[in-house]
């Protein structure tokens, strides 16, 4: 049974959910170090994901694991922090869906899909993120991609320069076998403890039996 427990006073006020894991999950830094976490250890996870991820979870093959960024914590920019089941970020106003995948990706994971650059998204679907002002609408494609079309980067630079678009979104779920999964997390390798400016400081591969269920109860 997971313990579940909620931040803030009501549904619309937390941000984060912890979880107790129910199946070992593995931490990579991005120096190519990774370590076992056992089940049963608790960890916090974002309440952070877009519209179509719920097309994602059938899916999800019921043995596979399921690569997540972790943040640091944005007091002191050393400890770890909550951890997010999918990839996501803004398009560019110049961009094109699979192109924003691609960067954001890059930038988020230290990972490269540019052999994807044909693949269509799982889903594109209408969101809505309420920021406790007017709220925002936006179109969101969701794509699903075997970690074995995807390689270590050498860096992370990218070379989109117009602004965000907010009301057009990317997400990615990056899945495969345990051994798949962990070997290519064992490969990423960049100096310093953090990509790009996303403030992310790891890599969590969590199963699909957790991630099903951190899903469900992050949507309550």
């Amino acid at each position: 049974m997971a313990i579940i427990s909620f931040f803030g006073a009501t549904k619309m006020d937390y941000t984060h959910v912890k979880y107790s894991m129910e199946r070992d999950s593995v931490i990579c830094g991005f120096d190519g170090n990774c370590r076992s976490i056992p089940n049963t250890t608790t960890l916090e996870f974002s309440n952070h994901f877009l519209a179509g991820i719920e097309n994602v979870v059938p899916e999800m093959p019921d043995d596979a694991y399921i690569i997540c960024p972790t943040y640091l914590d944005r007091r002191d920019k050393i400890s770890l922090s909550d951890t997010q089941i999918s990839f996501t970020g803004k398009l560019k106003y110049d961009e094109q869906n699979i192109h924003g995948m691609i960067r954001e990706l890059a930038e988020e994971s230290g990972l490269d899909a540019r052999q994807n650059i044909k693949m269509k998204p799982l889903t594109i679907q209408n969101g809505f993120i309420d920021n406790g002002k007017d709220g925002i609408h936006y179109h969101a494609s969701t794509y699903m991609i075997n970690v074995n079309n995807l390689v270590p980067l050498l860096y992370t630079k990218t070379h989109a320069r117009s602004k965000d678009d907010k009301t057009r979104r990317v997400q990615s779920v990056l899945y495969g076998s345990f051994d798949e999964v962990r070997g290519l997390l064992g490969e990423i390798k960049f100096r310093g403890d953090k990509l790009c400016n996303d403030n992310i400081g790891s890599l969590r591969a969590i199963s699909a039996h957790d991630f099903k269920n951190i899903y469900e109860l992050i949507k309550r």
